[in-house]
């Protein structure tokens, strides 16, 4: 009978043990467990909207520009609490932030008479289209949240260095011919070129500011393409809080993007 209970207590020992060092294990997994870095990849499409006006040389205003624009670079992000979800990252890139505007209006020209060589200002109508073009180097502090597995937001500051600018602003007759009072048929055309498009300005744009600042709130979703690779489309959103050129009443340029991402882990640990 003493052997048994002797036997008893080994085993109960010994159970004792193996449940004591796994829960020390358990214990001791978090500082094991590093937080996380990653290395990424990041590209993207989507629309630059102007705010405000910008002028041209002969004092013209354009509003309204839209264009297509692009950004790309890389990033680095580093998990500050898992628990709760924060991480801080900064992006470098590269980024298109051009617009493109456009408007029509009649304006008075002089046209000339063939039968009696007479001049009568004549209302024409011209389309007047100003493109300008800023690329700009950007880094991107940011904070992280990620309170679900699969969705994200992040909060950047964006800091922009103007590397390039420039305008390109051109004056397009709208008819070819305008009737004169006398009823006369008259051709209408540039004076000494007989074209129908006349160039204003092409060169850098004036005036402008070389560091741009904007607030950069994002949105993403996370998709695992292996243990140490993530695959998120992002939405970026970039408000700017300064102004482009001081040529102009309040001018800048803020952004959309839809930017697809691709991230690489750096170190041991996987959420997978």
């Amino acid at each position: 009978m003493k052997r048994e209970y002797f036997l008893s207590f080994i085993a109960f020992f010994l159970v004792s043990v193996n449940i004591f060092s796994q829960n020390l294990s358990t214990t001791d997994q978090p500082t094991l467990d590093p937080d996380k870095k990653e290395f990424g990849f990041f590209a993207g499409l989507g629309g630059n909207m102007q705010n405000g006006k910008f002028l041209t040389s002969c004092n013209c205003s354009f509003d309204n520009g839209l264009k297509l624009g692009f950004t790309i670079g890389v990033l680095y992000e580093q998990e500050l609490n898992k628990r709760m979800g924060f991480s801080i990252g900064a992006m470098l890139g590269y980024d298109n932030r051009s617009i493109k505007a456009v408007y029509s209006e009649y304006e008075k020209m002089t046209l000339t008479s063939t039968s009696s060589g007479r001049t009568e200002d004549i209302p024409i109508l011209f389309r007047n289209t100003a493109s300008a073009d800023f690329h700009n180097l950007i880094v991107v502090p940011y904070l992280k949240w990620t309170p679900f597995k699969y969705v994200f937001a992040r909060l950047g500051f964006e800091a922009g260095i103007n590397v390039s600018n420039h305008i390109l602003y051109q004056k397009e007759l709208l008819q070819s011919s305008a009737r004169l009072s006398n009823g006369e048929i008259v051709s209408v055309n540039y004076e000494g070129t007989k074209s129908m498009l006349k160039t204003i300005d092409d060169s850098d744009f004036p005036e402008t500011n070389r560091l741009l600042l904007s607030i950069t709130p994002m949105i993403g979703g996370n998709i695992k393409i292996s243990k140490k690779v993530t695959f998120s489309p992002v939405v970026y959103y970039s408000y700017p809080l300064n102004l482009y050129s001081s040529k102009g009443e309040n001018f800048n340029v803020s952004a959309i993007r839809a930017l697809l991402e691709v991230r690489i882990l750096l170190n041991g640990r996987s959420d997978q």
